[in-house]
């Protein structure tokens, strides 16, 4: 999580109080975020690279689903939470996932 997108900080967990790995942890390490661009990191490592990516090649190898295909109605879906959600846009812009490159 990224402070300045919390609505109610109060309702955030501890989480360095959950297990002591998190207690351990340095910043940027597991679930705060103390920078926009380590955020974009994490969204795309955890969310798309090992998450929608891997359904990506099951959809691929198993249902004969072509990857292009599938990144356009993951592109579209995002684009229809938006239309639903108008004022997460620019939280969503301020993250950059459409971005080809990036750096943290």
């Amino acid at each position: 999580f990224y402070r300045p997108f919390l609505k109610e900080m109060n309702k955030c967990p501890d989480f360095t109080k959950m297990h002591k790995t998190y207690a351990n942890g340095k910043m940027n390490d597991f679930f705060e975020m103390d920078r926009i661009e380590c955020l974009q990191e994490m969204v795309l490592d955890a969310l798309f690279l090992f998450n929608v990516g891997e359904l990506a090649f099951v959809l691929a190898d198993e249902y004969d689903c072509k990857e292009e295909s599938f990144w356009i109605i993951v592109v579209e879906e995002i684009e229809n939470h938006f239309r639903k959600y108008p004022h997460l846009k620019d939280r969503f812009e301020s993250i950059q996932l459409y971005t080809p490159t990036f750096y943290a």
